[in-house]
């Protein structure tokens, strides 16, 4: 398993950045699980609207894909992300 994390929105306060995972795993040669997902922020912008409507410079990004490489047919992959809120989405 193969892990890797993105932690620029601790790192460049104000400016854009994010916070999230991105995780693999494989057998060596396929890959068998895959996770991406976190939070993006375009970075504060206008201070004045940041302070009336904060979430909108956030978005929620989202993607798994599992399968089976032996068997074809067994495979889910999705990239709706799986929470409801203030805050809107992004692709990853």
């Amino acid at each position: 398993m193969d892990l890797r994390v993105h932690a620029s929105l601790l790192t460049n306060l104000g400016g854009p950045g994010a916070l999230g995972v991105e995780a693999r795993g494989t057998t060596g040669e396929h890959r068998i699980v895959s996770l991406d997902a976190g939070v993006l922020f375009a970075g504060v912008g206008d201070p004045a609207r940041f302070l009336r409507y904060p979430f909108d410079r956030f978005a929620l990004a989202f993607r798994y894909a599992f399968e089976v490489p032996t068997l074809p047919d067994v495979r889910y992959e999705s990239d709706e992300v799986p929470v409801v809120g203030p805050v809107g989405t992004a692709a990853c």
